[in-house]
């Protein structure tokens, strides 16, 4: 009789190595990417919440026969006509008017991330920044928000 040894499965050390270096270089790629991935669902959230803040205020300004808004009581009920907020925390933010009074006056960008900005008679900068505008159209109105960046806030303007 001969005695014929059947082989043992398994993996050799060798082979579990290769596994767990690739395992670890696709973790790696994952929890790199990840941060990114969360500042980019932030900023989306910011967004909706700005786009809807701009519907309030054109809703706003159509049911008041083009009144534009100019006192903390239109700002107050703009506010409340945009939420719920998914991003901004509707308690802390900063929700304000500026009306910018001549030709010359330029509103710089805004760089706190809980923070919208209305700027009437005005128009969006290539910086982000809010101009007088110069047209005969006074209801021109602009939003001056801040979103997540790499390296800190990023301003952005968006015409309402």
């Amino acid at each position: 009789m001969i005695n014929k040894q059947i082989p043992i499965g398994g993996f050799s050390i060798i082979e579990m190595m290769i596994v767990l270096i690739v395992l670890s270089t696709i973790l790696t790629a994952i929890f790199a990417t990840l941060p990114q991935l969360q500042r980019n669902n932030r900023n989306n959230l910011r967004q909706d919440d700005v786009n809807r803040a701009a519907n309030a205020i054109t809703s706003y300004v159509n049911n008041n026969k083009g009144r534009n808004i100019t006192t903390p009581a239109d700002v107050t009920a703009v506010k409340s006509r945009a939420q719920p907020f998914k991003q901004f925390d509707a308690t802390t933010m900063t929700f304000d008017v500026t009306n910018l009074p001549n030709s010359s006056s330029t509103l710089s960008a805004v760089t706190n991330l809980n923070t919208i900005r209305i700027v009437t008679a005005a128009e969006c900068e290539a910086d982000n920044s809010a101009k007088f505008h110069t047209k005969s159209n006074k209801r021109a109105t602009v939003l001056l928000y801040a979103v997540e960046g790499a390296s800190g806030p990023v301003s952005k303007c968006l015409p309402v």
